[in-house]
């Protein structure tokens, strides 16, 4: 029998406005961590599995995507909320074809 070591999933963390990370929305985790923030769990094309810690912003925006669909997240930049902290802005977006381009 032949075994494969098991990784802790890397976290997406964003450099400049433009990055985006896609995959499949395997799962979200609520409560995660000090802060008791939301983590959500994508398979990537190359199987690997990335972590996406959640924020205001991307918990609105993901709440309305059920886990299994094919998405990409891009990082729009930060802007400043109505008292004045900044806040990073994503863009959502969900594939709406069955077609993943070989993500499953």
């Amino acid at each position: 029998m032949e075994y494969e070591e098991i990784q802790q999933p890397g976290a997406w963390k964003p450099g400049k406005e433009g990055d985006t990370v896609e995959g499949v929305l395997v799962n979200r985790k609520k409560e995660v961590g000090p802060n008791k923030s939301m983590l959500y769990h994508l398979k990537q094309k190359d199987d690997n599995i990335i972590s996406v810690w959640g924020s205001t912003v991307l918990d609105n925006r993901l709440e309305l995507v059920p886990d299994g669909s094919y998405i990409r997240i891009t990082f729009k930049g930060i802007e400043q909320n109505k008292i004045g902290q900044p806040v990073k802005i994503f863009k959502v977006e969900k594939a709406i074809s069955e077609q993943t381009e070989g993500a499953a």
